[in-house]
């Protein structure tokens, strides 16, 4: 975990790397799913693309099970990089945080909906910087008040 601080102490922008902990059986039922997938492709449907693509499919949907997530917040907003996938969202664009026992949602959807795990940036916290990645979402997200209009 890497952090830059201004002369006051205050933390301006911080880097972490996390792994996302899974039990090694639904791992090993994921990349079993993945090779029957591939399977699929060739042997079925006689296409190698179909099962290229069906296997960048499941793989990328378990991405974060895999590979270690690259995490990162500074004054212009947030961002996660995780092998070939990476979100990026501005402070600006902010509509909705949510916490949870792992890490902070944040949401360019101001209500939850069914899109709501697939839009926006998830930061999963690493084993002691929970308080720290807090702090600087509080610092930086300043909620716009109610814009809807009134009748």
């Amino acid at each position: 975990m890497e952090s830059s601080g201004s002369p006051a102490g205050k933390t301006d922008s911080l880097v972490w790397t996390t792994r996302v902990r899974r039990p090694p059986v639904r791992l090993a039922v994921a990349l079993m799913i993945v090779a029957l997938v591939a399977w699929f492709g060739i042997s079925v449907a006689h296409n190698v693309f179909i099962a290229v693509v069906g296997a960048v499919a499941v793989l990328s949907a378990i991405v974060e099970t895999l590979f270690p997530v690259h995490c990162s917040i500074d004054g212009t907003g947030v961002s996660t990089r995780c092998a070939w996938q990476m979100r990026v969202l501005a402070w600006k664009d902010v509509r909705s945080v949510r916490h949870g026992e792992d890490g902070v949602h944040l949401s360019p959807l101001q209500t939850e909906n069914r899109f709501s795990l697939v839009r926006g940036v998830t930061l999963r916290y690493s084993e002691d910087n929970a308080s720290d990645v807090l702090s600087l979402i509080r610092r930086y997200y300043v909620r716009e008040p109610d814009s809807s209009p009134t009748t």
